[in-house]
């Protein structure tokens, strides 16, 4: 989460967004993610009125639905999506179903978990593709379009 809030932080400083969101809930603690993520940015020179957060988001999915929504309220147009590098097919897969212009980009990760989390991505996103069964990405048959 670090890695990808750092790089966040870096394209914001260098003028590739005007703001940062931040998704997340407690998910497997009682740390709210996107709390702890704009802390963090925060701590790093990012105004709190450039945050942006959701806190209800329980799995990827979550967090992509509930930022294109997020996106589309406040009339963004496009968005640079920083996921870490073994979730980047998953995340550009789930948000080719929605109307929004995105770029997804890789945080920085350990060439160990990048190919062993890498592979584990590789199946299921494989196994989601050829078979259809989406509980493994936390979709239901509806939110595929």
């Amino acid at each position: 989460m670090r890695q990808r809030v750092l790089k966040a932080v870096e394209l914001f400083q260098g003028g590739r967004a005007k703001y940062i969101l931040f998704t997340g809930g407690a998910v497997y603690n009682s740390y709210v993610e996107a709390d702890v993520m704009a802390e963090l940015a925060r701590s790093l020179g990012v105004s709190k009125s450039a945050v942006v957060t959701d806190r209800k988001a329980r799995n990827t999915y979550h967090n992509l639905f509930n930022a294109v929504e997020i996106a589309h309220k406040n009339r963004w147009s496009s968005a640079l999506v920083v996921t870490s590098p073994y979730h980047v097919k998953r995340t550009a897969f789930i948000l080719s179903h929605f109307d929004l212009d995105y770029q997804v980009v890789s945080s920085h990760a350990s060439w160990i978990s990048q190919l062993l989390i890498g592979q584990w991505e590789n199946y299921l996103l494989t196994r989601l593709v050829l078979s259809g069964d989406s509980k493994y990405y936390g979709l239901s048959p509806e939110q595929i379009k």
